[in-house]
């Protein structure tokens, strides 16, 4: 398996690069320099789970979300973020993935570390019918602009589809 390739895989058996921990993931991750990809799985826990992140502030830096599939009436891999569960450098989303973001309005969003210059925000990225679907099911929005601009490249993405608020806050 590529060094930089690590599959987040809950209810499977780990082994080289596949995780079914998210803390021993991350931890993996951090000592990997680069870009890396990390694919989640959740096969083996569907339909009544999905890949859950847990309450933490999780490191992405050079970190791309995919997702695995399609499969036979899943046309996504579903990724459930939990309320405090936060991501620093989390900058490119692809493939085909659901993001469900759950945080409600006692933690904060996600995503809000946007800096100078502004930062760019990559979602989508393929054009080979696996799209990406980012869905706001919480009371905060998945990225918080605060004060800062950012530069989202939407591309072939349900962005917001279905949601009860929009995934990102400019305020």
């Amino acid at each position: 398996m590529n060094g930089n390739v690590f599959v987040f895989r809950p209810g499977g058996v780990p082994h080289e690069n596949v995780f079914n921990n998210w803390q021993l993931l991350i931890s993996a991750m951090c000592g990997v320099d680069g870009r890396k990809m990390l694919e989640f799985d959740d096969s083996l826990v569907a339909p009544a789970a999905h890949c859950e992140i847990p309450d933490g502030k999780w490191p992405m830096k050079d970190v791309m979300w995919a997702g695995f599939g399609p499969r036979p009436g899943f046309p996504r891999t579903t990724v459930v973020i939990l309320s405090g569960a936060e991501f620093t450098d989390l900058r490119m989303i692809g493939g085909q993935i659901t993001i469900v973001n759950k945080v409600m309005n006692s933690a904060p969003s996600p995503v809000s570390d946007f800096g100078d210059p502004p930062d760019h925000v990559q979602i989508g990225l393929r054009d080979d019918c696996g799209n990406t679907q980012i869905v706001n099911q919480g009371e905060v929005a998945l990225f918080n602009l605060g004060i800062k601009p950012a530069l989202f490249f939407v591309q072939n993405c349900l962005f917001g589809m279905p949601t009860s608020t929009f995934p990102v806050d400019p305020t």
